[in-house]
Order: structure tokens, then sequence, then C-alpha cells
């Protein structure tokens, strides 16, 4: 049964309730602080989640789970902050996610997945931050970008891809804006236009071509502004 010792603090085995009677909650205290196992339950009775507690904070393993039972997460807990390998799943069974937290902070190589299966997103971690390659794939597992972080900023050479695998474009980026030379192409791979960004924004020469190669017209920029236009006499 519930308990209380003196200046009002929680001890032992605890349940709380919904307001309609179902089980909401129920773990033990120490001190007024949850210790050891606790599990929290949907309204319909199902279990929602549950782990363990250390002095208030969650520690080591923790599960949970959707409303017709089937895993949801799971991973563990260090002294409150998420901690080691962690998965989710779909209510297909399928795996969501999978990757490693260290001290709450996302580190190393994580993997989303679309719920057909297929990849969705391979990104690498720093502390929390991104930093590394990234892969972004479509619905059905085709490559759609890729390219790499550095501290959390889109760094160097990006490329994207069209649907049926052909490269779509190219870019550079520093410090998370465009810096260097932006290509994109046409679905033949012929090119489409080509340009220069400094520092975020539009420098020099934009050249623009149709799907045949032709030369449609030049666009001149400084500072980001359009300054001059030529296009093929007529």
């Amino acid at each position: 049964f519930p308990v209380t010792i003196g200046q009002g603090k929680r001890m032992g085995p605890w349940i709380y309730n919904y307001e309609s009677g179902g089980k909401w909650k129920q773990g033990n205290f120490n001190q007024d602080q949850k210790d050891g196992d606790w599990s929290y339950f949907y309204e319909s009775g199902m279990l929602e989640h549950k782990g363990q507690f250390w002095e208030g904070r969650e520690h080591d393993y923790f599960e949970s789970f959707y409303p017709n039972g089937l895993l949801k997460d799971a991973g563990r807990f260090r002294y409150g902050s998420m901690d080691s390998i962690w998965i989710g799943k779909s209510e297909k069974g399928g795996i969501l996610y999978q990757g490693a937290y260290s001290n709450g902070l996302r580190e190393g190589l994580w993997i989303w997945n679309h719920e057909s299966g297929h990849p969705k997103r391979k990104t690498e971690f720093k502390r929390g931050m991104r930093h590394g390659k990234e892969q972004v794939y479509t619905s059905d597992g085709r490559l759609e970008q890729t390219g790499s972080y550095l501290n959390d900023q889109e760094e160097g050479t990006w490329y994207f891809y069209y649907p049926h695998g052909a490269k779509a474009g190219t870019y550079r980026k520093k410090g998370g804006m465009f810096d260097g030379p932006y290509e994109r192409y046409h679905i033949n791979g012929k090119i489409q236009l080509k340009g220069f960004y400094s520092n975020g924004e539009k420098s020099g020469t934009w050249e623009y071509f149709n799907s045949n190669g032709k030369w449609l017209k030049s666009v001149f920029f400084k500072n980001g502004i359009i300054v001059d236009t030529q296009t093929p006499p007529k």
C-alpha cells in the first residue's frame, strides 16, 4: 500500500489510476524519488512503457509499446540520459531507426528507415551534432542526396539525384552556406544551369541551357544582385 514518511515523502510501492479507474502507472519510491521498476499504461490497460529508475532518474533498460502491444522503442538510460544503442520499430515490426547515444547525445552512425523498410536517411553524429557523411533516400530506397556535415552545418560538396538515379545536380557549402560552384542537370544528363556562389550569394556568370545543350541565357550577379542579362540574338 502507498505510504509516506516524515515531511510527506513517498516510500514503497505506489499505484496511480486514471479518472476512469484504470491503472495509469505504478512503481516504487525511496525518499520521495522513483526507484526501481516503473510501468506506465494506456487507458485501455495495455502497457505503454516500462523501465528502471535510480534516485529519481531513468537508469538502465527502457521499452515503450504501441497500443497493440508491439515494441515501439527500446534502449538504455544512464543516470537520466539516453546512453548506448537505441532502436525504434514500426507497428509492423520493421526497424524505423537505430543508433547510439552517449550522455544523452547522438553519437556515430544513425540510420532511419521508411515504413517500407527501405533506408530513409543515414547520418553520422559527433556529440549530438551532424558531423560526417549523410545520405538521404527516396521511399523506394534510391539515393536522393548525399554530402557531409561539419559541426551540424553542411560542408563541402553535395550531390542530388533524380528518382531513376541520374545525377540532378551538385553544389558546395561552407559553414552551412552556398559557397562555390553550383550545377543542375536535365534528366538526360545535359547541363541545365551552372553558376557560382560566394558566401551564400550568387556571384559572377550564371548560364542556362535547354535539354539539347543549347545556350538560353547568361545572368550576371554581383553580391547576389543581377547586374546584366544576355540572351542569344533573335
